[in-house]
């Protein structure tokens, strides 16, 4: 008798074709009222998620249930995977490139625990601080040669944020103490990267000093203060350069220029699709 791999108990585990599993809500005419409806189904696909899931598939185990009555297999948990492993798809296809499929585990039980379980696992789910990680992003940076734009992939961020991560990483322990505990912004302490240790120090403590005497809670710099107000507009006719120049478009990320080209009316969503009908409802009028 061949011995087992692990001594562990084993489970129930499949890999399905993302469209197999229903989402209540998406691919049913249930509402609210229903035990696995969810509000989040609701909000548009994130393009950083879908390019992660892209690169290295759904690694995060879905929750599912067989609705012998209806004869399918319902999200309990992971709604939102399923959905970007769908678009996630519908690009690898058109490629020509190998399909993802979402690893699900079958859960079983009435639809008082069914909706438990489904707000349980949304809702105590604790995201790493920013310190955690900064280190888990310097490791990388560390592993994979310095590529930013690798990195943001994993983290579903952008290269921006990477950049201001690795910098926290590498301030003093009192600054990465007080990012810790709220006293001052991360886009701002990495703003002291690069000043010696007893400058950074100076300059953190006249920061929180400044922020405690105008009644704030956390510490700004005064170009992150700007970042949070006014600024002045980006001519039109530099943004239509930008966009329609693919030397200076390949340095940008594929959302922000599809941001762009929204913003301008160079590309508009179909009326029938999600991101068009959300503008609709947000006052859009074509």
């Amino acid at each position: 008798m061949a011995a087992a791999l692990m001594p562990a108990k084993r489970g129930n585990l499949y890999q399905l074709d993302p469209n197999e599993p229903y989402i209540i809500g998406l691919d049913t005419k249930d509402g609210p009222d229903h035990e696995l409806w969810d509000e989040r189904i609701k909000l548009p696909l994130e393009e950083s998620m879908v390019v992660n899931i892209m690169a290295i598939g759904v690694k995060e185990t879905c929750l599912i249930r067989h609705n012998k009555a209806a004869g399918r297999y319902e999200v309990v948990d992971g709604r939102r995977r399923v959905m970007h492993a769908r678009e996630a798809n519908k690009r690898l296809k058109k490629a020509g490139e190998e399909l993802v499929y979402v690893p699900c585990m079958l859960e079983a039980g009435d639809e008082t625990h069914m909706q438990g379980v489904a707000i349980s696992l949304n809702e105590i789910r604790k995201d790493d601080d920013t310190l955690v990680k900064a280190e888990k992003c310097m490791r990388l940076l560390q592993r994979n040669g310095n590529d930013y734009k690798a990195a943001a992939n994993r983290f579903g961020v952008s290269v921006a944020a990477i950049k201001n991560w690795a910098k926290v990483a590498e301030l003093t322990p009192k600054v990465k103490k007080a990012v810790a505990a709220g006293e001052i912004s991360a886009s701002a302490a990495a703003e002291l990267h690069g000043l010696e240790k007893e400058a950074q120090i100076s300059k953190l403590d006249k920061l929180i000093g400044a922020a405690k005497a105008s009644g704030r809670k956390k510490a700004t710099t005064a170009s992150a203060k700007k970042e949070a107000g006014k600024r002045t507009a980006v001519p039109k006719r530099v943004l239509l350069k930008l966009v329609q120049d693919e030397e200076l478009s390949s340095g940008v990320e594929p959302e922000v220029i599809f941001g762009i080209k929204l913003a301008l009316g160079v590309h508009l969503p179909p009326e029938g699709s999600k991101l068009g009908r959300l503008l609709a409802k947000a006052g859009f009028k074509r």
